[in-house]
Parts: structure tokens; C-alpha cells; sequence
């Protein structure tokens, strides 16, 4: 996968780029933008890493169990710590309580010891792995899959059921995600230990992340049953979600462990098209909260910096770990050896789950994408609230612009959608009082009083619209090309 990781590198380097421009138009203020405090850091980091590991460590203390475990421990808090985080971001409007959401995942992490007993049981009815390709799957879907999402859920449904800690459609992902953590807790402790320790990237971006995925298609059906119903539970979507969930996490394990057809590559493929799938899933439920307002907004750049850096602590803390264990050069071969791809797939995580558009009452269509290998990278610079001063021309062939038609002038009051795009506003010409939704032509520049940014601009039929978020093809008059400027105070 060497040209998955160079195209990664490139996404990731033309953004950063993208941001760091973007800063420096600030100069008052560029080394404050998170872009910059993420790269001094990450330097800090990595260079601090490579330099404690290579000086102090030689040929390390030698394999200790106790310490391994230890060790193990704080890499699987870290890791859960981690999403924790990137989960709570996403609860913008009525943040949940940190002590209910913590009671959830030590929950899951008692819960999680059901597996054994379930497990057994499904063995002892004579379900075993046997190599042939219909057994394995039915296995991976109802021995693997179905035992271990049941367990899952169960800390949810205790908190649906016998508190009011769910009030509004991000909640079911939110608690769905800290059972998922408390699950993969225990999970990757166990798997840590066993491996050495060498098992520490793919738990960080492969199996924590997938079971947040597999829960949030629980998750999902009765978040959306609340909104549409305003009742908090439905068994017939419970039932759905949970078969949906356990088909996902059977599909996942089949590839990776059948002796039948073992291809981890579609493996690979299904989990980075399921990135794209939780993050639209996510971002409608935020779209959809019953505490909506658009005082409150998601700092993209924040988002995507902040989880970039801190999924890169967890690596290079486990390197650390790993080359006091076992010394500087087996440490640097397996940050050599493993690195490089998985560190790719941090890189697509942190650009797909930072591509976050909140725009009130818009659910996004959920599809697998085509272009699975590219991140979701669609989130484009807010420019609500800009005030400006729009010239619109009208065209008199395809190579000549005729003199100036008219000027609005007005602001940006508020994202809307156009036929799915979500990267429109809706503008008010302060003169005419006429309604017009206004997209940027590109996002790489800002607004300016100098320089004319091309807008493409239409016009709405009926004035009751302002109240509306989405907005279809038969409600826009025409598509006019026009170019719009920062309009003095």
C-alpha cells in the first residue's frame, strides 16, 4: 500500500499548507492558529521521541511481564481517552456528563466478560471456525458479531432505560461510542500484553475506531426514531440496527481470520469506507438536535489538528514504552517497519472525522463512497456572517461580460443547502429586501475589500423562505456568476 501512503502524505500536506496560508494572513495572530501549535508540537514530539529512545534506552531493560501489562494498560486508557475526547466534541449543544459517560464505559468494561460465556455456548452448540466459507461467515456474523455487539449494548440500553441522560439525537452515538471504548479498553489490553506491545498501531486506528462504527449502527436507527416520533426506544429499530451491526462487525472479522479466502485487503477497504459512513452518520445527528443553535459551531481546524496530535502522542508514547522494554534498535525497526502505513491511516481518520458541516435539519444521504482510498475532505472555510458587496453580470457571449447589471449588498446570515451541497448561505440585499442563496466559486481565498472573490448567486421565489435550511432546484431563479467583495463598516 506504499501509493495509498504517498496520496495520503499529499492530501495532508496540501491541506496543511492550505492552513498555514490561511494563518498567515493574520499575522497578529498565526502563531496562535492550531495549525501552527500542532506543528511546533508534533515536532517537539517526534523529535523528543527519537531522541530519548536513541540515547537513553541502548539495549533496554529486557521483557517483563509486569511491566508489559503495565504498560499495556496505559496504552489502552490512552487510546480510549483519545476518542473520549474526539466523542465529546462532537456533543456541541447539550454536553453529557462526564461521570454518566464514564459510568458507561466501566460498564462495558465489566459487560465485556459476557463474551466468554456467550461465546462458549455458541462453541458448544457445535459453531466453530472450520475453514469452509459459509460456516466461517455465519460464525464471524452470529459468533462474533451478534455476541459481542448484544454485550455492547447492553450499557446503553441501562442508561436509555433508567435515566434521563438521553435527550437529544447525538446522545445514542455518544453513549453507543463510550461503550464501544470501554469494550476495545479491555480488548486492547489483552491483545497489547499478548503482542508485546507490537499490536499498539492497528488497536489505535483499526479496532477502537471499528467498534465505534459497529455501535453507532445501533446507535443511528433510534436516534432518528426519536427525532421523527419524539419516543426514546423502538425494539423493531433496536432489532435492526443490532443485526445491521453485528453483519458489519462479522463482514469485518471474516477477511482477516477465515482460512477459506483470507483477503485483509477488503478488510482495509470496508473499514475506511465505514469512516466516511460515521462521520455523515455523526454529523446529521448533530444537524438534528432538538438544542440546535447557531451560536454554537464545531472548529474544524481545531478538530482535525487536536485529533491528529493526539492519536500521534499514543504512537510515540508507545514507541517509548516499547524501546525501554526492548531496546533503541528493535524499537526504531518497528516504528520503521509499521509506521508508515498505519500513521497514513491517522492522517485519513483525522481529515474524515473533522470534515464536520453543521447545518440545521440537513441529514446527508449515508452511501458507501466510491473514492474510498481519499478521506471525506468536503468541510470548506465558514464565511457566516461576512458582510459584502456583490456584483452580479450578465453575459452576452461566452467570452465577454457585459457592464455591471446591479449590486447587493448585505451578509452572509446563514448555511444553507442546495440540492445536497451544504456550502451555500442565504444573503438579504439590505436595499431590495430580495433573497439569494450565494456560494464561493473556490475556498482557497478569503474575502477582501481589494481583490473580487467569484460567487455564484441565485435567487429565491418567495420571501417566507428565510426560515428554511434546505432548499431544492424549483425554489432558486436561474445560477448567475457574480464577484463579491468585503463591504466596509
Amino acid at each position: 500500500m506504499p501509493v495509498f501512503s504517498f496520496l495520503l502524505t499529499c492530501v495532508f500536506l496540501y491541506t496543511w499548507f492550505s492552513d498555514v496560508r490561511r494563518a498567515i494572513r493574520f499575522k497578529d495572530s498565526f502563531l496562535s492558529s492550531y495549525v501552527a501549535r500542532f506543528t511546533i508540537k508534533s515536532i517537539a514530539l517526534i523529535v523528543g521521541s527519537l531522541l530519548v529512545v536513541n540515547l537513553f534506552f541502548g539495549a533496554g531493560l529486557g521483557q517483563s511481564g509486569a511491566l508489559t501489562f503495565l504498560f499495556s494498560v496505559l496504552l489502552s486508557g490512552l487510546i480510549s481517552y483519545t476518542w473520549y475526547l474526539y466523542l465529546r466534541r462532537l456533543d456541541v449543544y447539550e454536553p453529557e456528563r462526564k461521570r454518566m459517560l464514564f459510568f458507561v464505559f466501566a460498564l462495558s468494561c465489566v459487560s465485556i466478560f459476557l463474551v466468554f460465556p456467550l461465546t462458549d455456548v455458541v462453541q458448544w452448540a457445535g459453531f466453530k471456525i472450520d475453514g469452509t466459507f459459509i460456516n466461517d461467515f455465519l460464525y464471524c456474523w452470529i459468533g462474533i458479531g451478534m455476541t459481542e455487539e448484544f454485550v455492547k449494548v447492553l450499557p446503553v440500553l441501562a442508561i436509555l432505560f433508567f435515566t434521563k441522560q438521553i435527550d437529544e439525537p447525538i446522545d445514542y452515538l455518544i453513549y453507543g461510542g463510550m461503550s464501544a471504548l470501554g469494550f476495545a479498553f479491555v480488548e486492547n489490553t489483552l491483545y497489547l500484553e499478548s503482542s508485546g506491545l507490537t499490536a499498539l498501531l492497528g488497536r489505535l486506528v483499526y479496532a477502537s475506531v471499528a467498534h465505534m462504527f459497529f455501535a453507532s449502527l445501533i446507535a443511528y436507527p433510534l436516534a432518528i426514531y426519536r427525532q421523527k416520533t419524539k419516543k426514546k426506544f423502538s425494539l423493531k429499530w433496536l432489532l435492526v440496527g443490532f443485526l445491521l451491526a453485528s453483519l458489519a462487525h462479522g463482514f469485518y472479522d471474516f477477511w482477516l481470520i477465515t482460512n477459506s479466502i483470507r483477503f485483509p485487503l477488503v478488510t482495509t477497504i470496508f473499514f475506511l469506507g465505514s469512516l466516511h459512513i460515521f462521520t455523515i452518520m455523526g454529523n446529521n445527528l448533530i444537524n438534528i438536535s432538538n438544542y440546535y443553535t447557531d451560536l454554537l459551531r464545531i472548529n474544524r481546524s481545531r478538530l482535525k489538528y487536536d485529533l491528529t496530535f493526539s492519536l500521534l502522542v499514543v504512537v510515540y508514547l508507545g514507541y517509548i514504552f516499547y524501546g525501554l522494554i526492548n531496546g533503541s534498535a528493535r524499537a526504531n525497526n518497528l516504528l520503521l517497519v509499521n509506521a508508515a502505513m498505519h500513521i497514513s491511516v491517522v492522517v485519513y481518520i483525522a481529515l474524515t472525522f473533522s470534515s464536520i458541516n453543521i447545518l440545521k435539519g440537513f441529514k446527508a444521504p449515508i452511501k458507501f463512497p466510491l473514492k474510498v482510498f481519499l478521506p471525506k475532505v468536503d468541510g470548506a472555510p465558514n464565511f457566516l456572517g461576512t458582510r459584502l458587496n456583490v456584483e452580479i453580470y450578465a453575459k452576452t457571449s461566452p467570452t465577454e461580460l457585459k457592464k455591471q447589471k446591479y449590486i447587493l449588498h448585505g451578509s452572509l446570515l446563514k448555511r444553507v443547502v442546495l440540492e445536497n451541497d451544504f456550502n451555500w448561505y442565504y444573503f438579504l440585499d439590505e436595499i431590495t429586501q430580495k433573497e439569494y442563496l450565494i456560494k464561493p466559486r473556490d475556498f482557497n481565498k478569503s474575502f477582501n475589500l481589494l481583490e473580487p472573490k467569484a460567487v455564484f448567486v441565485v435567487g429565491l421565489f418567495e420571501q417566507s423562505n428565510a426560515s428554511k435550511f434546505i432548499f431544492t432546484q424549483k425554489e432558486i431563479r436561474g445560477r448567475t456568476l457574480g464577484y463579491a467583495l468585503l463591504a466596509k463598516n
